[in-house]
């Protein structure tokens, strides 16, 4: 098969990297893999540079403002906005490409991917077949994210070939709209390692630095009230004024209580996880977690907000502990749990390596061949 991965981009991010991934993988099995970027150049993965490409238009100057413009009095008459009219530049360089490779399934990564092309896809070429690879949790997704275009949002996942998403709490919510929706995980590539002994008395913490989302304000709160002797070492990636803002959170903490490290990637990053005892997921919303999979292959316990991602990874705390979204006082105290039994630290990290089995790749890309199978002509 011929496939096209339509994605934002290729840069940092659990979604990005996870269609580097699957992409990589399925052109090892045979495939014909391209890849389309519409709005950021960033190539993270090494994904091969001639079947790489950038479709998106510069929006600058007179073009941002009649964009913004438009959006907001379509709001305003309307209440909501149909966001692919302000996309169009890009549908037709984008379906130019599509002619030029012959794509036969073109995989849209992310809801923005989703509500930008799906529905002018399936009206400009009807035999295309089209999934929409859903990696946001339908709480947020549902909620705030699409907020000002509902019906275009909706619209689009009713235009779909087919829809992958990640958790089983979200298939309940997709297959409202399309019966060919699919659980599917986000797999974790990692190079062989070692795990940890769980002997330090640092707590793991891997993020995008986006305060809102990943919930950084209440890791701080929760650094301010650990015990003596423990500290958060925090492994993060943003944009400057990302990093600024998290710099300034974490300013009035004790370093005794709180690391940043910056951003990780290969052995340097294996070496954080194995430098823990124990992993956080502090997030206000998770489609999956990838951080929580890389987390668990090295043998560490988890303590995760009950988040989409951490509820299927955890399955209710028996593979993980669970604590209600943004209770900082319960997660303090299943951290001190961790912190005062060395013996149920080894139990909770013995069933996260057993738990990442499920996220390993070929157990992924089986499921991704069965689906794209079914969509043969």
């Amino acid at each position: 098969m011929r496939i096209a991965v339509v994605s934002q981009g290729f840069g940092y991010g659990g979604s990005y990297i996870a269609a580097a991934n699957i992409g990589k993988a399925l052109a090892a099995e045979g495939h014909d893999l391209y890849y389309f970027a519409y709005q950021y150049t960033t190539n993270y993965s090494d994904l091969p540079e001639d079947r790489l490409f950038q479709f998106g238009l510069p929006h600058k100057g007179i073009a941002e403002v009649v964009d913004k413009m438009g959006k907001g009095l379509e709001f305003l008459f309307h209440r909501s906005f149909v966001p692919a009219d302000f996309a169009k530049p890009e549908l037709k360089r984008l379906l130019a490409y599509l002619d030029q490779y012959k794509i036969d399934v073109v995989i849209l990564n992310s809801f923005w991917s989703v509500t930008l092309f799906a529905k002018a896809l399936r009206e400009n070429r009807p035999k295309l077949h089209t999934i929409a690879w859903m990696h946001e949790a339908t709480d947020y997704s549902f909620g705030s994210l699409t907020k000002n275009y509902r019906p275009a949002y909706i619209a689009a996942l009713t235009a779909v070939s087919a829809i992958v998403c990640l958790t089983h709490f979200d298939l309940k919510v997709f297959s409202q709209y399309n019966r060919n929706t699919h659980v599917i995980y986000n797999p974790v590539v990692l190079a062989s390692h070692g795990q940890s002994p769980l002997t330090s008395h640092k707590i793991i913490f891997t993020t995008r630095l986006d305060t809102y989302i990943k919930g950084l304000d209440y890791l701080v709160e929760i650094a301010k009230q650990l015990p003596p002797g423990w500290k958060i070492q925090i492994a993060g990636q943003g944009r400057p004024n990302q990093v600024k803002t998290f710099k300034n959170m974490i300013a009035d903490v004790s370093p005794e209580h709180i690391e940043f490290i910056g951003s990780l990637d290969g052995n340097a990053l294996a070496e954080h996880y194995q430098a823990g005892s124990m992993f956080l997921s502090t997030s206000r919303t998770e489609g999956l977690g990838m951080v929580i999979i890389e987390a668990m292959s090295f043998g560490l316990p988890v303590v995760s907000f009950a988040h989409h991602g951490g509820r299927e990874i955890l399955e209710p705390d028996q593979t993980g502990l669970l604590v209600p979204v943004g209770d900082v006082s319960a997660m303090l105290k299943d951290i001190n749990l961790l912190i005062s039994n060395v013996s149920l630290r080894h139990e909770y990290g013995e069933k996260s390596l057993k738990r990442y089995e499920a996220f390993k790749l070929p157990r992924v890309i089986s499921q991704w061949s069965a689906v794209l199978d079914s969509l043969r002509d």
